[in-house]
């Protein structure tokens, strides 16, 4: 993971760089934390978990597969969950890192430091992280190579914050809504972020985000459950 640092490009200075593009003229200057700035700053925790969980485990899994060292590595520790869980264990401390360091440039854009803030994004980033791997490892059971993994994937970040939309209160459509990942991290995210600074987290929202994360796990359980660990993409 540390030899392809190319990855934190999309992970984090992506991200980071256009924030600061976006807000360079107030840069030093105090800002109010209203709901507005709450839920912009979600949107930008949510890239970062998406693009970091994404590539960095559901891609890497797919890859190692591919290239015939998942096979290995399966007739060794013989459990696809045990290998699962220390590949999202190491990269949630990365994660982790990354949400750290965007929220230091985040408090020194705004000149508003704040612990609640790191302890939020931590916080996010343990509620959210598992369900989003199960519901991404839905991609191993695709018989598909690398380099077409990497178009789908992008296309598929770009699709869920083309129709980003965040809960708004009625149950059935933020269940739909909460579907789309982006929807459900910045969702969360947002809820914390107003629990902190605002006001109590929504019982309602609590409902809908069970919900939507049984859903996601049995998405991830029978994904895991159905993959294989031989190649699987057809080659030329």
């Amino acid at each position: 993971m540390l030899s392809n640092k190319f990855v934190f490009i999309f992970n984090l200075l992506l991200p980071t760089g256009y924030f600061i593009f976006q807000n360079h003229r107030v840069i030093g200057k105090k800002m109010s934390f209203n709901e507005q700035t709450l839920a912009f700053l979600s949107y930008f925790w949510a890239y970062i978990i998406l693009v970091t969980l994404l590539n960095n485990v559901i891609v890497a899994i797919i890859s190692q597969r591919e290239s015939g060292f998942y096979k290995q590595l399966y007739f060794i520790v013989g459990s696809k969950w045990q290998i699962l869980s220390s590949q999202v264990s190491v990269h949630w401390f990365i994660l982790n890192i990354e949400l750290l360091l965007f929220n230091v440039v985040f408090m020194s854009v705004t000149n508003h430091w704040d612990m609640r803030i790191i302890f939020a994004a931590f916080l996010v980033s343990v509620i959210v992280s598992l369900p989003i791997i199960l519901l991404s490892s839905i991609l191993v059971l695709l018989p598909i190579k690398i380099e077409s993994l990497n178009v789908l994937t992008s296309v598929l970040i770009f699709g869920a914050f083309l129709f980003l939309k965040l809960p708004e209160g009625k149950l059935l459509q933020d269940v739909v809504t909460m579907f789309n990942p982006i929807s459900y991290i910045a969702g969360t995210a947002d809820e914390l972020l107003l629990g902190f600074f605002h006001r109590a987290i929504a019982s309602q929202f609590i409902w809908c985000w069970l919900i939507v994360t049984l859903i996601y796990s049995l998405v991830g359980y029978f994904s895991v459950s159905k993959f294989t660990v031989n190649a699987v993409a057809k080659r030329v």
